[in-house]
C-alpha cells in the first residue's frame, strides 16, 4: 500500500508535500510528514550520515550502527526536539518507525 493517494500534492515552488483534503486543509499526512523530516534530521545528526531516509515500515535493526548507546543518544534527541518522555521501554514499544511517527504527530509539540 502507498502512502500517497489522490490527496497528495506537491508545492512546486517549495518542494513540499502534503495531504489536502477536498476543502484545501491539510491533513494527518503533512503533519506526519513534518514529524519524519524532524526525525530524519535527528537520525542523520546522531548516527553521522546525511543520507539516512526513514520510511515508516522501517525498523531500529534496519539503521547501520543502531546500537544501545545509539538507542539512548536517539531516544534523548526525540525527547528534547518534541517534547515528549518514553517510558522504560524507550523505542522498544514502538513496532516500527511509522508507529513513532504516529505517536509524536499526536503527542509533539
Amino acid at each position: 500500500m502507498s502512502e500517497r493517494s489522490e490527496w497528495d500534492v506537491t508545492n512546486e515552488r517549495s518542494g513540499t508535500s502534503g495531504t489536502h483534503g477536498p476543502n484545501g486543509s491539510r491533513g494527518a499526512h503533512a503533519a506526519n510528514g513534518a514529524v519524519r523530516r524532524r526525525l530524519e534530521e535527528i537520525f542523520r545528526t546522531v548516527f553521522n550520515d546525511d543520507e539516512i531516509r526513514l520510511v515508516p515500515e522501517m525498523t531500529a535493526a534496519e539503521v547501520p550502527g543502531w546500537d544501545s548507546l545509539e538507542h539512548i543518544n536517539v531516544m534523548f534527541s526525540i525527547e528534547a526536539e518534541f517534547g515528549v518522555q518514553f517510558g522504560a521501554e524507550g523505542l522498544g514499544a514502538f513496532e516500527n518507525f511509522g508507529a513513532l511517527e504516529r505517536f509524536l504527530a499526536e503527542r509533539g509539540r
